[in-house]
């Protein structure tokens, strides 16, 4: 089978994803409540075993003429739900502000995870009636062994650069780079280094990709997956065009 690497792609068995996440931004009608969102569980009850309430907080800073710093932090709001599977392995989230699907390690697949998220999406529409979605994103969150004293370049084409006067070494770092795609969707690459592990064999590359597009839709048309459709072959452009074929072949 050939790979085009426009709309088709290998699959990879040994996928460095850690989390893969499937976000809908939704307008909600006024009078939804929590005891509403609450009933998304309904039914569910062997898929998702735990209900969590989930909070938000918002910080404000403002600046005046004197130079003079006000930051006002209010108490942490409800504003929907986390429901886990046994094991954690999936995590959906019902809020005020849409719906959110992860599946956390060991990745399965693109189109079961797809799949999933339209299936949970309707059971979200039920309880939480949405108006009109406003935003879609499928985002995924690698992680990447690298041998410690190795090039970043070594394993992706996407990385920090320091000046050939400078030493050529770091410790750390943190990079976010937003591309837009002629399709009017963005894709957001962040690269970081987690922790190294104890041994000390490996230090991993964090790369994340998020394809994202502000829309507006209704919950129930069919269009909506077709534009994540869209994103999810942006994501995978942007993750088999970064990484080096040193770093591929480690994960097939």
């Amino acid at each position: 089978m050939s790979f085009d690497l426009e709309t088709r792609f290998p699959t990879l068995e040994h996928a460095p994803i850690t989390e893969a996440i499937i976000d809908i931004r939704a307008a909600v009608d006024p009078g939804v409540t929590l005891d509403d969102l609450a009933l998304f569980q309904e039914g569910r009850e062997q898929q998702f075993v735990e209900r969590v309430e989930r909070r938000s907080l918002q910080t404000r800073i403002e600046f005046n003429a004197a130079a003079e710093t006000k930051v006002t932090a209010p108490a942490p709001t409800p504003d929907g739900y986390l429901f886990r599977s046994p094991g954690d392995k999936l995590i959906a989230q019902a809020r005020l502000d849409g719906f959110t699907l992860s599946r956390l390690r060991p990745y399965h697949d693109g189109d079961t995870f797809l799949a999933q998220a339209r299936q949970l999406w309707e059971q979200y529409v039920r309880v939480a009636r949405p108006q009109k979605v406003t935003r879609a994103a499928i985002r995924n969150v690698n992680r990447i062994e690298m041998a410690p004293g190795s090039d970043i370049q070594r394993y992706v084409l996407t990385g920090p650069e320091i000046a050939h006067a400078l030493p050529q070494s770091m410790i750390a770092f943190f990079m976010r780079v937003v591309m837009p795609d002629p399709s009017g969707a963005f894709a957001v690459i962040t690269e970081t280094l987690g922790e190294p592990d104890p041994e000390g064999k490996a230090i991993p590359l964090i790369f994340d990709v998020d394809a994202f597009q502000q829309i507006e839709l209704e919950p129930s048309d069919p269009a909506l997956w077709n534009v994540l459709a869209v994103l999810r072959a942006l994501k995978n452009r942007v993750f088999f065009r970064s990484l080096t074929t040193e770093a591929l072949e480690a994960c097939r």
